[in-house]
C-alpha cells in the first residue's frame, strides 16, 4: 500500500534529532528536562550535542542584563550552525523571547520559532512546523493563567540521577523595583500539593535519589492562591515523611517575609530537611530597601535571622544583595557592609545593580556610575572571602557527613558536598585516595581549606 506524502514527511520529522541548550537557574532545568522528555514522547531524538541537532532548542534566561547578553550569543552561535548547514532550524524557547516577544522577529530574522514560557504542549508542533521550512511564534498570556500544572519528566537527562529539583510554583506576587520576572513569568501560580506530592513520591521511592531541591521564584509563598495560607510547611512534612532511605530536602530561595515560626518549626524536627536556608535580603539599608520595594527594614531582618538561628542551632544562611541600586549612598553602603559583617553569612552572593528595560528601577534618579558599582562590589566579596575563611576554619578537625557527587578516576578524588552546599551554587569538599559512588554518603574528617572548598579525608 502506498503511503501517503504527508504520513511521509510526518515519519521523516519524527526521526529528527533535537538538541538541547538550558541557560539559567535550576528552574530553567527543570522546564528544560520536561521538554526534553516531551519530544521524545513524540519520537524526536534527543542529542546533546548542537552540532548533532536538526533542531536547536534554546530554553534561555534574561533575568539580568549579562544572562539576556549570554542568550543573545548562544542564539547567535546557533544560527550560525544554520547558516552553514548543519542544522536545518532554531527555536528559542522560554524567559527572553517572552520578554521581547514584539521585538523578536525584527532582532532575530535567523531564528525559525519563537516560544514564551510555559508553552510546553506547543513545542513538537513548533518542531514539526520548523523542520517543514515554516515559522511561528507562541506566547504566554498571563491575563487567563489560573492555577499552575507540570508534567513529571521520566528521564533527567540534565542533572546527576542522585539529584532532582522539584518546582512548586511558577510567577511571582512581589513587585520589586529592581526585578521584571512577574512580568515574564506572570503572577504567582502554585501547583497542587497532590501533584507535587505525586512527584515527590515517584523522586524519593522510585528514582531514590539522595538530594530532593525544592525550588519556585518565592518558596515561602507556596500554597497562598490555593490554599489561601502559607503552605509549605506542610508540604515538607509531607516529603520529609516519605524518605525511605538516607537523603536530603534542600529548600531555595525563600523571602524573608515568609518563612515563619511554624516554617522553622518543621525545620528542626525532620532531619531530612538541609539546615540551609536560602534567604534573599537584597539588602540592609531602610532608605534602599524602601526604593527596591521591599517592605521589611533592617530590624526585621535581625530579629528574622536572630530567630532563625536560635531554633535552628548549626544553621548554614545564604544570601544575595545587590550593590550600586540607585540612589545607594556611601552611607547607604556602610550600612550594607556592617549588616553583612554582624550577620556573618556563611554563604553570600553579591551583584551589582542592572539597569533592566521594563523594570520600574530604571526610571530612578541618582542611577550609580559603573565604577562606583564595581568597588561596591570588590569591597562585599573581599568582606565575604574573610568570613568564608572563618566559617572552613571552624570546622577543621571535625567530621562530617558529605554527598558524593562525582568522582575523578585520573586524580582518585572524590567531589562532595555538605548540607550546606547547594548543588552548583556553593562549594565542594574535596577528598583523595578514596573511591564511591556518586549519589553515596560517606563521613570525612576536615583537614585542610582552599578559598571556598573544604578538603576532607574519609572516615567511613
Amino acid at each position: 500500500m502506498a503511503t501517503h506524502p504527508r504520513q511521509r514527511r510526518t515519519h521523516h520529522a519524527k526521526s529528527a534529532a533535537v538538541a538541547f541548550i538550558s541557560l539559567g537557574c535550576p528552574r530553567n532545568l527543570v522546564d528544560s528536562e520536561i521538554l526534553i522528555s516531551l519530544i521524545k514522547d513524540h519520537h524526536y531524538r534527543f542529542v546533546e550535542e548542537p552540532e548533532q541537532g536538526d533542531i536547536i532548542i534554546i530554553n534561555t534566561c534574561t533575568f539580568i542584563q549579562e544572562a539576556t547578553e549570554e542568550t543573545i550569543d548562544v542564539i547567535l552561535k546557533a544560527a550560525a550552525l544554520k547558516k552553514q548547514g548543519r542544522t536545518k532550524g532554531v527555536i528559542v524557547y522560554g524567559c527572553f523571547s517572552q520578554r521581547y516577544k514584539d521585538r523578536l522577529r525584527a532582532l532575530l530574522p535567523e531564528v525559525d520559532a519563537f516560544l514564551g514560557v510555559d508553552c510546553f504542549d506547543e513545542l513538537p508542533g513548533a518542531i514539526e512546523q520548523v523542520l517543514q521550512g515554516k515559522q511561528c511564534a507562541i506566547f504566554s498570556d498571563h491575563k487567563r493563567a489560573k492555577g499552575y500544572t507540570l508534567p513529571t519528566p521520566v528521564e533527567r537527562s540534565l542533572t546527576q540521577p542522585h539529584i532532582a529539583y522539584l518546582k512548586i510554583s511558577e510567577g511571582c506576587l512581589h513587585r520589586c523595583t529592581f526585578c521584571v520576572i512577574p512580568d515574564i513569568k506572570g503572577p504567582h501560580r502554585s501547583r497542587r500539593m497532590e501533584e507535587i506530592l505525586k512527584e515527590g513520591q515517584f523522586r524519593i521511592r522510585e528514582q531514590s535519589v539522595s538530594e530532593l531541591v525544592i525550588i519556585a521564584q518565592d518558596t515561602s509563598t507556596y500554597g497562598i492562591d490555593l490554599y489561601y495560607d502559607r503552605a509549605l510547611p506542610r508540604l515538607l512534612r509531607s516529603l520529609a515523611q516519605m524518605a525511605l532511605h538516607k537523603m536530603w530536602i534542600r529548600v531555595l530561595y525563600l523571602h524573608p517575609e515568609g518563612i515563619s515560626d511554624e516554617l522553622l518549626r518543621v525545620f528542626a524536627e525532620y532531619p531530612q530537611l538541609c539546615r540551609y536556608i536560602d534567604i534573599p535580603i537584597e539588602h540592609a539599608s531602610d532608605h534602599i530597601l524602601k526604593r527596591m520595594g521591599r517592605t521589611y527594614n533592617r530590624q526585621f531582618l535581625y530579629t528574622l535571622i536572630r530567630k532563625i538561628r536560635d531554633t535552628l542551632p548549626g544553621v548554614f544562611l545564604r544570601s544575595s544583595v545587590i550593590v550600586g541600586f540607585p540612589g545607594e549612598s556611601e552611607e547607604d553602603f556602610e550600612e550594607l557592609r556592617r549588616f553583612i559583617a554582624d550577620i556573618s553569612f556563611e554563604r553570600l552572593g553579591a551583584f551589582m545593580y542592572s539597569k533592566e528595560e521594563g523594570a520600574a528601577a530604571s526610571l530612578l534618579e541618582n542611577q550609580i556610575p559603573e565604577k562606583t558599582k564595581q568597588r561596591r562590589l570588590d569591597e562585599v566579596m573581599r568582606l565575604q572571602q574573610e568570613i568564608s575563611r572563618q566559617t572552613c576554619a571552624r570546622f577543621m578537625g571535625s567530621e562530617i557527613e558529605v554527598l558524593v557527587d562525582d568522582y575523578v578516576a585520573g586524580e582518585n578524588l572524590l567531589l562532595c558536598r555538605s548540607e550546606f552546599d547547594a548543588p552548583e551554587v556553593d562549594g565542594l569538599v574535596l577528598v583523595k585516595n578514596t573511591e564511591a559512588l556518586p549519589g553515596e554518603f560517606i563521613t570525612v574528617r576536615l583537614v585542610d581549606t582552599l578559598e571556598y572548598d573544604l578538603i576532607g579525608e574519609r572516615v567511613r
